[in-house]
């Protein structure tokens, strides 16, 4: 199977349950009233951009991943906003709000990263992980970018 589908995505994880969630399903930027999160889609980059810089093997072990994994094309589409998992529910972005500057800002959110969704990894005792996309594009909570980042700033 492929690497999307092979991986274990909680098909309903309790940011989606238990929080509420935003009825529009545009990413344009807007606030957002009643809502902890907003189903966002990440902007698909062009394949020829996609490429492995670094990976972490310990954190990919615990997702599920295996030790070859980061040199095949799927693992550079699915963690690079290319496709979306198998499996997930649709990806999302969190809304806050807080403190910026000494001020209050109001709401805030994942302005350019977009979870794709929670996995559990393999084995007794695997703990859920978020897995979430920074600079994969606008979501509700962009404010005047394009919502990607250079890799200097992920």
């Amino acid at each position: 199977a492929g690497l999307e589908r092979r991986l274990l995505w909680d098909p309903r994880p309790g940011v989606l349950n238990d929080l509420a969630i935003d009825a529009s399903n545009s990413s344009t930027q807007r606030q957002v009233h009643g809502a902890s999160a907003s189903l966002a889609w990440p902007t698909p980059p062009r394949a020829e951009e996609l490429e492995v810089v670094a990976w972490k093997g310990d954190i990919a072990a615990s997702l599920g991943l295996e030790p070859g994994d980061p040199a095949t094309k799927g693992f550079a589409q699915l963690f690079g906003g290319g496709v979306l998992p198998g499996g997930s529910p649709a990806p999302w972005a969190h809304c806050y709000g807080g403190h910026q500057f000494g001020r209050w800002a109001g709401q805030l959110g994942d302005g350019r990263s977009v979870s794709l969704g929670v996995l559990s990894g393999p084995g007794p005792g695997a703990r859920p992980l978020e897995v979430a996309l920074k600079g994969s594009g606008r979501t509700p909570y962009s404010r005047s970018g394009d919502g990607r980042a250079a890799l200097a700033n992920a």
